[in-house]
């Protein structure tokens, strides 16, 4: 059984807990803060090296800037069905990181979210918008320009709106 060893905010309306088995769990309301190298979040100073896994629970609606960039032992990471945005750089940096599960299907990206990493998966029920932001995180460009992209799916992209 997994045990809370700590908790703290981790926004207006929402907290974090890490727990013994490596999980930094996300919940509550709205939006998380954002954070930079200058001033990274508490559970980054006090547990960084231990995290594991990051849930973002029901609830939460924005993940902010650089939220979670930087947890270089982070391997895994599950994103609610609630969350409308996630920040720029927000799991940048973390370069161990090889599954993320966004539940959401009506999401938006900032830029350079996750970190570009061949050996990453990132799955939910919205594929087309998937396989875009999973494309630029192996490191190659998407859109009219690619010729990586003249292979048919059935994603119809706009990539003058992006």
């Amino acid at each position: 059984m997994e045990v809370c060893k700590d908790m703290g905010r981790a926004g207006m309306d929402a907290t974090w807990r890490f727990y013994s088995d490596g999980t930094l769990r996300i919940d509550g309301t709205g939006n998380t803060f954002p954070f930079t190298a200058a001033i990274p979040p508490s559970y980054k100073e006090e547990y960084g090296d231990r995290i594991k896994r990051v849930v973002i629970g029901h609830g939460i609606t924005h993940i902010g800037m650089g939220a979670f960039a930087g947890l270089k032992n982070l391997t895994d990471v599950e994103i609610s069905d609630t969350v409308e945005r996630i920040g720029d750089r927000a799991f940048a940096g973390c370069e161990s990181l090889e599954k993320v599960v966004v539940l959401s299907t009506e999401v938006s990206f900032g830029e350079n979210v996750f970190p570009r990493n061949e050996y990453l998966t990132i799955e939910g029920p919205n594929e087309c918008l998937l396989k875009d932001v999973q494309t630029e995180a192996l490191g190659h460009e998407r859109g009219p320009d690619n010729p990586d992209d003249n292979e048919k799916d059935d994603c119809d992209i706009d990539y003058d709106e992006r």
